[in-house]
């Protein structure tokens, strides 16, 4: 896709800029879905950057316009890290889905969110949103509090293998800062546990569709009349790997874009 197509900009009121970058579509194949890409945390975010721009790119091509964005407190946002945690997340998803929309006059809009992004975007979806058309959830975080503790445990493993001293590791994952309001709110959140239709559609793209987070999930969106679909993913999970050897996952690239083309 050509540089012009892709615009890096900066929304939001003065006290809370975002950083977002807006992939318009090709002339002559605009749709009428929008869609947003949400990020995941961390390492995660570092690691799914090539993935995400080659997933805006194909989605533009097809003629969908796409917003993709760094949260507050995040990336290239403005603010401090300790001023983040879910609700402020909550607020900027749906404050870039409106951008999307204002930009490119799309009536419907769809997101799709890895890991913690997944998360992020189905609480908005659900809370929120109201006229989400379309719901991509990668690997969704389904239970916050085991997210966490696997964080942890990653972090005293690298420690150990490394044979670095421990430092004081509070707030902190892999050098990225964590709000002790994010942490408390992450380890209250289970998307099993809520009420509410987020979706017309969605998918679930899972390399284990057997877990009962996951099982639990799809149980629940199907009680609430949700169209749902879950697939199971091929291949390694690009977000663990190193960063100099990241690949990006083109098959489920491919899946995303046929799952949204066949539900028109």
């Amino acid at each position: 896709m050509s540089a012009r197509r892709v615009r890096p900009f900066y929304f939001g009121p003065p006290s809370r800029r975002i950083f977002a970058c807006y992939h318009e579509p090709l002339p002559g194949v605009a749709r009428d879905l929008g869609v947003v890409l949400c990020y995941p945390m961390g390492d995660e975010y570092l690691l799914s950057h090539r993935t995400f721009r080659r997933l805006a790119t194909q989605l533009s091509q097809n003629g969908f316009a796409v917003l993709k964005f760094d949260y507050y407190g995040c990336g290239d946002s403005a603010g401090d890290p300790e001023e983040s945690n879910v609700a402020t997340c909550i607020e900027d998803i749906a404050a870039a889905a409106s951008e999307l929309q204002r930009r490119h006059g799309c009536r419907k809009i769809g997101f799709v969110g890895l890991r913690l992004g997944a998360t992020l975007c189905y609480v908005a979806s659900a809370s929120v949103q109201r006229d989400v058309y379309a719901l991509i959830l990668w690997e969704p975080v389904v239970q916050g509090g085991p997210y966490l503790d696997d964080l942890e445990a990653s972090y005293a493993k690298r420690v150990r293998d490394l044979q670095l001293t421990p430092g004081v590791n509070e707030g902190n994952y892999f050098g990225y800062p964590v709000s002790q309001r994010m942490q408390t709110d992450l380890r209250q959140l289970d998307l099993r546990n809520f009420r509410a239709k987020p979706a017309e559609n969605v998918l679930i793209l899972t390399y284990d569709d057997e877990t009962p987070p996951t099982r639990g999930l799809v149980s629940g969106l199907e009680r609430e009349g949700v169209t749902c679909r879950c697939d199971r993913v091929v291949g390694s999970r690009f977000w663990v790997q190193d960063v100099n050897r990241v690949l990006v996952p083109k098959p489920t690239i491919d899946s995303i874009l046929h799952w949204i083309f066949e539900i028109g």
